[in-house]
């Protein structure tokens, strides 16, 4: 496993007000062999101990990130997958306040070369968001509260893959649908932003069978 730190600025733009944002993208010599971890295929990425401004703590069951440094920071980890219609989905807990955009969740069609990305998370205050990097930079496309948010607890945010859509879900409920050519395609993982204290369980990456949980 190699190691590597790079960090980089680029614009942000949120709700229509243009600021600095900073990627940290660590690789990291993987967990002991046999460490427990709830986070599957992306187990062997994770990192304990502190690394630059984050921190990175295996649990029973659940992994945590800590950054109380630095609000313009962002860690992810990834895993390459086959083309194909899927479903990814993680359980988060967010604590902590932030001067800046915050959450935690999933890291979806990632693409190193640019780097481009959708990050699908959910923040302390139980605020929903979609952003998205690309040439143009890192912008938020969504924000929204929702009631089937638990503050303070878990929550299960999830990407269900159809035709040429995904559909966001949280704890089983979808919010929200878009329309992009990279479904489909590209790594998935997690990814925590900002300032606060992370916490990722249950990480998983099944083939979709194209069918949304029934909201009955």
């Amino acid at each position: 496993m190699k190691r590597f730190t790079h960090k980089f600025n680029f614009g942000i733009l949120v709700l229509g007000l243009g600021c600095t944002f900073f990627l940290n993208l660590i690789l990291f010599t993987p967990l002991a062999e046999g460490a427990n971890s709830s986070l599957g295929p992306l187990s062997p990425s994770l990192f304990e101990g502190k690394e630059g401004v984050w921190q990175g703590n295996l649990l029973d069951d659940a992994y945590l990130l800590t950054n109380t440094e630095d609000s313009g920071s962002i860690q992810y980890f990834y895993v390459e997958r086959d083309q194909g219609e899927y479903a990814i989905s993680v359980s988060v807990k967010v604590e902590g306040e932030s001067s800046g955009l915050q959450g935690a969740g999933i890291l979806y069609a990632f693409h190193s070369e640019i780097p481009s990305y959708y990050a699908f998370t959910l923040d302390a205050e139980g605020t929903v968001s979609l952003s998205r990097r690309d040439e143009e930079g890192f912008n938020q496309l969504l924000g929204m509260g929702t009631e089937t948010v638990r503050k303070g607890n878990f929550n299960t945010l999830t990407i269900i893959e159809q035709g040429a859509a995904f559909h966001l879900l949280v704890n089983g409920e979808e919010i929200a649908s878009v329309e992009s050519s990279r479904t489909g395609e590209g790594a998935v993982g997690i990814v925590a932003l900002g300032t606060g204290s992370f916490t990722f369980s249950e990480f998983k990456l099944n083939q979709s069978t194209g069918r949304l949980p029934s909201l009955d």
